[in-house]
């Protein structure tokens, strides 16, 4: 008895991947089958737009939008296992057909949901191809703005070098400035005790 709940989670997961792996099976079996009869209709239709009455585009479309509407609601969740809920939603006694009629199932809602999703990116296609546009002038106008201020921080860090190197030949002319004054006024203070010592020198002469 305590080995009949471990063969059955066996026999679930077994099943689960008997399921995933027929329907992608399913998947490239039905796609080649609708290549090959696309070439053939091309092929043996005569040249000239297909033809298809209204009540026929009608009732196509209607048989779509069931299709989406039957799909369960757990699909639109984000953590949603499909292939866990399809297997718990089989009856206890399957068989392979049951598997067969899920997968084709599936399989045409899969196809809906693709056509919509391409008749909607091609529906907003400009405007896709707009955005990449602004985005690629967005990008180029960004590296063409990192140039300019690479370029402008090297000039303002020469010119900042430049000022600081003039800044210190201010500093050496003023102190050259204030140097030749003050030996200007020593030679003026020199000459002038010269003149003194003249004076002096003439005098005691002239008292003698």
């Amino acid at each position: 008895m305590g080995d009949q709940p471990l063969d059955r989670q066996t026999s679930r997961l077994s099943l689960r991947e008997q399921l995933g792996s027929r329907l992608q099976s399913f998947r490239a079996s039905r796609g080649k089958e609708r290549k090959r009869s696309q070439d053939d209709a091309v092929s043996a239709a005569p040249k000239g737009p297909e033809v298809m009455s209204p009540r026929s585009r009608a009732a196509l479309a209607r048989s779509k939008q069931e299709a989406l509407d039957a799909l369960p609601a757990d699909y639109y969740q984000p953590d949603y296992d499909p292939v866990a809920g399809e297997l718990a939603m089989l009856p206890r006694m399957f068989t392979e057909g049951d598997l067969e009629a899920v997968v084709e199932e599936r399989s045409g809602v899969l196809e809906t949901v693709s056509e919509r999703l391409s008749q909607h990116v091609l529906s907003n296609y400009s405007k896709f191809v707009a955005g990449v546009t602004e985005v690629a002038s967005v990008e180029r106008d960004l590296q063409e703005a990192y140039r300019t201020a690479k370029t402008s921080r090297s000039e303002l860090a020469n010119a900042l070098a430049e000022v600081r190197a003039n800044m210190v030949i201010t500093r050496k002319q003023k102190q050259k400035q204030g140097l030749e004054r003050m030996l200007g006024t020593l030679q003026q203070l020199r000459e002038a005790a010269h003149l003194h010592d003249a004076l002096r020198h003439g005098a005691h002469w002239l008292t003698c």
